[in-house]
């Protein structure tokens, strides 16, 4: 039996913008470990840094084949990074200007993936929505 495309069990795959957003960011975050890893305070800070980047790789790779649970948790983890990030840049601003315009970088990119994943997943239930009548004006 071949399901039709607007059955509610298949969640088609992302759009190009929010691919290309995770895509983005999955390639930041693997960029920055060499900056994550420039001052290592030893074997557990190095194998956590090494765990949180396989885990953001594993929920991006699912996120880009469209599971709806990677795809939140992809924006769950972006929403809680530029928070966390940004409220330090304006103390990373005063030591370390490098650092400020790199974690700037990652701000973006984050935001642009939280962005596009958030639109994308509007979209796909406000047309599913209209597809099934779920909701009427009066």
């Amino acid at each position: 039996m071949r399901a039709e495309p607007h059955d509610s069990r298949i969640t088609p795959s992302p759009g190009i913008a929010c691919r290309a957003s995770i895509v983005a960011m999955l390639l930041w975050s693997l960029l920055e470990t060499r900056w994550d890893l420039l001052y290592p305070m030893g074997k557990l800070h190095v194998a956590i840094i090494v765990f949180v980047k396989l885990v953001i790789a594993g929920i991006a790779l699912a996120a880009l084949c469209g599971s709806f649970a990677a795809l939140a948790a992809c924006a769950f983890c972006c929403v809680v990074s530029i928070v966390v990030t940004g409220a330090t840049l304006p103390e990373l601003y005063t030591l370390s200007r490098t650092f400020f315009y790199l974690s700037l970088v990652e701000v973006v990119v984050k935001t642009m993936a939280a962005v596009s994943i958030s639109f994308y997943c509007a979209e796909d239930h406000a047309a599913r929505d209209v597809e099934q009548g779920g909701w009427q004006m009066r």
